[in-house]
């Protein structure tokens, strides 16, 4: 089961406020989900500053208990990334842990 990760997260339906929410469980904070499983929806993120930067990402704001997409090169190209049929060829780096 999954442990909670409070982070600011951008609201877009709420005027894009930055609010607190669990990045695992995806709920406002405080989350009532604490020690239930992840969700299972991944995170995204690209390797442009490096893929161990990009771990770090990943482990600092879900612990890797989500999936990650892992796009090559920068959300700037020329070309919309678009999950996990992307034209990069992403890494898909499934959860470590707490999403079952």
């Amino acid at each position: 089961m999954a442990v909670c990760v409070i982070g600011a997260t951008m609201d877009t339906d709420a005027g894009d406020q930055i609010v607190p929410a669990c990045n695992v469980h995806c709920y406002y904070a405080p989350c009532p989900m604490n020690g239930e499983p992840a969700s299972t929806t991944p995170i995204e993120a690209t390797d442009e500053q490096g893929r161990e930067k990009a771990l770090g990402f990943w482990s600092l704001r879900t612990k890797r208990q989500r999936p990650l997409v892992l796009h090559h090169g920068s959300w700037g190209d020329d070309r919309l990334h678009d999950g996990a049929g992307c034209w990069c060829g992403p890494d898909l780096l499934p959860a470590e842990g707490g999403a079952e």
